[in-house]
């Protein structure tokens, strides 16, 4: 996998998972201590953003780059 191609998507969906990651702290804020809250919000957002933008690599950016290759290829 490349690296640059998925943390350009992980940059572009962060702004969403990071207000994912402030809920669910804020929920569990009501439940656990304030840092541990914190922190288990950091990791959601964390894992939901790394796994979101490998999803989407795998799925649509490296067959669309597999594609631009071919006819690349074919123009030559």
């Amino acid at each position: 996998m490349k690296i640059g191609g998925l943390s350009l998507t992980m940059y572009i969906f962060q702004f969403i998972f990071i207000l994912i990651g402030l809920v669910i702290a804020g929920v569990l804020r009501k439940f656990l201590p304030g840092i541990l809250a914190d922190v288990v919000g950091l990791i959601s957002f964390l894992v939901l953003d790394y796994f979101s933008a490998g999803i989407i690599y795998t799925v649509y950016e490296k067959p669309i780059h597999k594609i631009i290759d071919k006819k690349l290829k074919k123009d030559k």
